[in-house]
């Protein structure tokens, strides 16, 4: 943390803003919000499965969808800053630190099947 990216891949300059981006999204407060956002999706996730697994009513043919909006705007809303997050981690690690971490292979994978 807080030390500028190394130099990869046989830039002969550096990319745009790359080591402002990668000391921003290193920071510790950009850490912790991200691990807020992934506690709080699974909170959102899990009361959509509660949501979800209510009786159906008497002369009901299927689950009430009242509400649903609610939940695929949050679906919407975590999908989006998630994609950001990951297009900010790619770009401030570059190309072969980005994909040679486990994690961050994870985190792509997990995001593109979002």
């Amino acid at each position: 943390r807080g030390k500028p990216p190394p130099s990869c891949c046989g830039w002969k300059q550096p990319m745009i803003y790359r080591k402002e981006v990668y000391l921003w999204y290193n920071g510790d407060s950009i850490q912790l919000f991200v691990a807020a956002l992934i506690m709080i999706n699974f909170v959102v996730n899990a009361a959509e499965a509660q949501v979800k697994d209510l009786p159906i009513k008497e002369g009901q043919l299927e689950p009430d969808k009242e509400g649903q909006h609610i939940f695929d705007g949050f679906e919407l809303f975590f999908t989006v800053v998630f994609t950001a997050e990951l297009l900010a981690n790619m770009y401030a690690h570059w190309w072969r630190e980005f994909w040679f971490s486990g994690w961050n292979l994870f985190d792509f994978i997990v995001v593109i099947i979002s």
